[in-house]
């Protein structure tokens, strides 16, 4: 199993609010400004999510149910419960991933694969688009209700898994809303965040696997 995909697959979010056509941002320097102070005062997010897959050879639509949360400064928890049981736990750069009774542990330093998507999911949950612009051609989109950051990897070992894409931010407080993945297939992942929390406190213990 590739798990650079399955990790990066993990991190798609919508719903149909999205679906609104989108036109080029107003002002991108208003919005990035914003976006920044946002980025400073945001300590964790906490929220149940629906993930649908997409997949061109099938044609039904592959559905799980989870439970996310983000701890400053670069802890990740994506546990799914339904219809199977995984999980996958990033604390700084320790990647931990259970399937069944089955863990593997991986250093994200010692890839730049996995350094690239745990850098990439860290500043999309912080909106830290300084970072994401070193590693993207980025594009700055709008629609009703959502921000849109449309992104194209620059690198040739980056387009190997991924062809594009585009994080929604809600225009109401800031906070990621959205981040939909196409991969090069034209496949696709999107996983809606359902019930969102924004800085309440999260144990710790959240980020450990035992």
């Amino acid at each position: 199993m590739n798990y650079f995909i399955v990790a990066l697959s993990l991190f798609i979010i919508t719903n149909t609010a999205f679906s609104q056509p989108m036109s080029e941002m107003k002002n991108s320097d208003a919005f990035i400004k914003k976006l920044t102070e946002h980025s400073k005062t945001l300590s964790t997010i906490e929220s149940d999510f629906t993930q649908k897959k997409y997949l061109e050879i099938l044609e039904e639509t592959i559905i799980s149910k989870g439970y996310f949360c983000f701890k400053k400064e670069n802890r990740i928890r994506w546990e799914y419960l339904t219809p199977y049981k995984y999980l996958i736990i990033i604390n700084n750069h320790k990647i931990q991933i259970r399937d069944d009774k089955k863990t593997n542990t991986f250093d994200s330093n010692s890839n730049k694969l996995f350094q690239s998507m745990n850098d990439m999911m860290s500043s999309c949950l912080k909106g830290d688009l300084t970072t994401l612009a070193k590693q993207y051609h980025i594009q700055y989109l709008e629609n009703g209700t959502h921000y849109v950051v449309q992104m194209e990897p620059k690198t040739k070992q980056m387009k190997e898994y991924l062809k594009q894409m585009q994080l929604f931010f809600d225009k109401t407080d800031y906070s990621v809303a959205k981040i939909k993945m196409v991969e090069p297939s034209s496949d696709y992942t999107e996983i809606s965040l359902i019930n969102k929390k924004v800085n309440t406190p999260i144990a710790d213990e959240k980020f450990v696997l035992r």
